[in-house]
């Protein structure tokens, strides 16, 4: 069966260059995420805190505590 997608299979660069070149603002609401993309300092300030964890590392004992304990386990339970 024929699998039909509207999503585009590439990037189309050219668009991607265009829109650039505009240097308009991106669109925003507030429930699209944690910060406004079009105040800097705010984006800054946001990734300054952020702990941005890779594929493949493991979380810190700190962080596997509080995991448990928000699903619900004690935090001996990692231990």
């Amino acid at each position: 069966m024929l699998q039909i997608t509207s999503k585009p299979t590439t990037t189309d660069w050219e668009r991607v260059k265009r829109e650039s070149a505009k240097d308009a603002p991106i669109a925003h609401a507030a429930a699209d995420g944690p910060y406004v993309p079009n105040d800097a300092a705010g984006v800054a300030a946001y990734w300054q805190q952020a702990s941005i964890k890779r594929r493949g590392e493991t979380p810190t004992a700190e962080a596997r505590e509080l995991i448990s304990e928000r699903n619900g386990f004690p935090s001996w339970a990692n231990r």
